[in-house]
């Protein structure tokens, strides 16, 4: 589990349901399941709003969350993302050019 779904679980807590926090920051259920189930990032817009509810500080909630979603993003392979790098850019699952 990962920073934005233990954030997203402590704020489900204090809000009470999954439905309760997903109409306290304003989005659609489907949208709050799909964060939840790591289907989806969570947008930064959420950040905010969730880490309020969950008790956490929003300038800390931030720099973690969005920090997670760098590295994942680093750390995916080029191809799962639809891009083609030509292969001695990507080996052994380290990207060799800087993000």
């Amino acid at each position: 589990m990962n920073y934005q779904q233990k954030l997203l679980e402590q704020a489900a807590k204090q809000a009470g349901s999954w439905y309760r926090l997903a109409k306290a920051i304003n989005v659609a259920t489907q949208n709050l399941s799909a964060v939840k189930n790591g289907r989806r990032d969570m947008p930064l817009t959420w950040v905010y709003d969730v880490a309020v509810i969950a008790g956490v500080e929003p300038g800390e909630a931030l720099a973690r969350v969005r920090t997670e979603q760098r590295l994942q993003k680093a750390l995916t392979p080029p191809k799962a993302r639809g891009v083609n790098l030509p292969l001695p850019l990507w080996r052994a699952g380290e990207a060799v050019v800087s993000i």
